[in-house]
C-alpha cells in the first residue's frame, strides 16, 4: 500500500477509534449481536445522529456488520467482525494499561496542576 494512502487510512481509523462512542459500541457489542434499540439503550447519552453515524463509519471500516432482515418495521443487527474482535482485544488491553498506571497518571496530573496554576 502507498505510503499516503497508508497514512490516510491510518489518520481516518485513528480518527474513528478517538471518538466518544467508538469504543463504547465495540464493548456493548462483544457481548453478542445487538439490535439499535438495545445500541440506544445501553448508550443513552449517545443521541440517535451521533449513534447512526459512528454506525455507518465502523462499517464502512470493518468493525461490525449489519444485517437487515426483510421484515416490517425491517430488523437490524448489528455485530462484530474479526477486526472488532481484535479492537476488543486491544480495549482490554488498554484497561490492563490503565489500571497498572491510574495512579501515576493521577498523581501527574495533580502535579502539574499545581505547578501551572493560573497559566491559563
Amino acid at each position: 500500500m502507498a505510503t499516503r494512502t497508508r497514512r490516510q487510512l491510518l489518520d481516518h481509523t485513528a480518527s474513528l477509534l478517538s471518538r466518544k462512542w467508538t469504543l463504547r459500541i465495540v464493548v456493548a457489542l462483544s457481548t453478542g449481536v445487538k439490535r439499535r434499540c438495545e445500541l440506544s439503550r445501553i448508550l443513552p447519552d449517545a443521541t440517535q445522529k451521533v449513534l447512526t453515524e459512528t454506525l455507518r463509519e465502523m462499517e464502512r471500516t470493518g468493525i461490525l456488520e449489519r444485517s437487515i432482515y426483510p421484515t416490517i418495521p425491517p430488523h437490524v443487527e448489528y455485530r462484530l467482525t474479526n477486526i472488532g474482535l481484535g479492537l476488543m482485544r486491544l480495549s482490554n488491553e488498554f484497561d490492563l494499561w490503565f489500571d497498572m498506571h491510574r495512579d501515576n497518571i493521577h498523581k501527574a496530573r495533580r502535579t502539574y496542576d499545581r505547578q501551572n496554576k493560573g497559566l491559563s
